[in-house]
């Protein structure tokens, strides 16, 4: 049961379970009451991590889009400072689109949906989370290690 914080569905649940022989737990084709699972990848920070997120097969593109969002928007570091916007990405770095197509006509679990920031000219960036500071990653920088980033070190302590 969704809890009642949720917007409500749009769309009939799946209730589908799909198990056993070759499909691996949380793997591709992977099913359970109609769920399947991708990994959300934070793409975004310093250290990219990555958390399990499910989604009913029968939600919307545009819902499972909200859904993300949400998700990675209760995490610690948000709202994004001014001028940047969170995109979703899978597929070798497709931006996911938030048609009504189902999710299952796209997916069929065990993907991975890079979450990342970008600014109004198309540069990625990335964040330290925690300390609520943006730092500008150029997409031809060779190595993040080469930045001062000041790692574990609050803002203002020297």
């Amino acid at each position: 049961m969704r809890p009642t914080w949720y917007p409500p569905m749009k769309h009939t649940a799946s209730t589908r379970d799909r198990r056993g022989g070759k499909i691996k737990w949380h793997g591709k084709g992977f099913r359970e009451d109609g769920e399947l699972y991708i990994q959300l990848k934070r793409s975004y920070c310093i250290g990219p991590f990555s958390r399990t997120h499910s989604v009913n097969e029968n939600c919307t593109m545009a819902e499972f889009w909200e859904e993300l969002e949400w998700d990675v928007k209760s995490e610690e570091g948000f709202p994004l400072p001014e001028g940047l916007s969170l995109t979703f990405e899978a597929f070798r770095g497709k931006p996911l689109n938030d048609s009504q197509d189902q999710v299952k006509v796209h997916f069929d679990g065990g993907e991975t949906v890079h979450a990342k920031v970008f600014d109004e000219d198309g540069s990625q960036w990335v964040l330290n989370v925690g300390y609520h500071h943006p730092i500008y990653i150029a997409a031809t920088l060779p190595k993040l290690a080469e930045l001062d980033l000041n790692m574990g070190q609050a803002p203002g302590w020297t």
